[in-house]
């Protein structure tokens, strides 16, 4: 009698801690989707602002002109006034349809550079897309800091390409949307390029910068993604520090 009621105390007490292991991990997994949907959110609503900026400018080449140089004016005005309007974005300027930096929103010391073997450059060119390109991240040495280059195809009035409206989004933006969210020491947010590559991760924990650029990512995160691009979720050891 003794050892069936301490066997059932036993069972009872596994099936109350399973109960609340069980419970436990999905109070974690609602959270750790809310906050993705929550940056994606603000993500997209950044980019989605940047894009409307850029438009603006490549729009700005269909005013009429009364002769070149009233264009160059109209357009370096619209690409001096969307600075203010997004001032994350650095460096914007806008090439003529062979790659050369025609058009300078501030200093123009980029003026008859070349980007004509830019990716972004050779995507617009290539492609019909109206929305925003975003490229993948450089370690800009000068500056000393990492940065996200965006642009957007320009047009004439027939739809023939005409060149780019590039500028370059630091990464320390996304880093600053991560910090205004309270994390545990047992969570992490990150934030990657379509290619996987790091962009931005934050933890609650004290440890030594997160090493942005790589593309570094553990075999179920990988294919999770493959299944859902979209959206999904996945359990595994984080690929940095190893924790669940």
């Amino acid at each position: 009698g003794h050892a069936l009621a301490a066997l059932l105390v036993l069972a009872i007490a596994g099936y109350a801690l399973k109960v609340s292991q069980d419970t436990y991990l999905q109070q974690g997994r609602m959270l750790a989707i809310n906050r993705a949907h929550d940056l994606r959110q603000e993500v997209t609503t950044d980019l989605e602002r940047i894009d409307l900026a850029m438009r603006h400018v490549a729009l700005a080449n269909l005013r009429e002109a009364a002769d070149p140089e009233a264009q160059r004016r109209l357009i370096e005005e619209s690409l001096q006034e969307h600075m203010t309007l997004v001032p994350e974005v650095t460096h914007l300027r806008q090439t003529d349809a062979e790659g050369v930096v025609r058009f300078q929103g501030g200093d123009r010391t980029s003026i008859g550079q070349s980007l004509h073997d830019d990716p972004l450059f050779i995507q617009a060119r290539g492609g019909h897309d109206d929305g925003l390109l975003v490229g993948e991240p450089h370690f800009d040495k000068t500056l000393g800091r990492w940065q996200l280059p965006l642009a957007h195809r320009v047009e004439d009035h027939a739809g023939r390409f005409q060149g780019i409206v590039v500028g370059f989004l630091d990464l320390v933006h996304f880093d600053r949307m991560i910090d205004r969210r309270r994390l545990s020491p047992a969570d992490s947010l990150a934030l990657r390029s379509t290619q996987l590559t790091l962009l931005s991760r934050q933890t609650g924990r004290d440890e030594q910068a997160q090493p942005i650029g790589t593309r570094r990512a553990s075999p179920a995160f990988t294919e999770a993604l493959k299944t859902a691009p979209l959206s999904g979720e996945f359990t595994a050891r984080n690929v940095f520090d190893g924790v669940e």
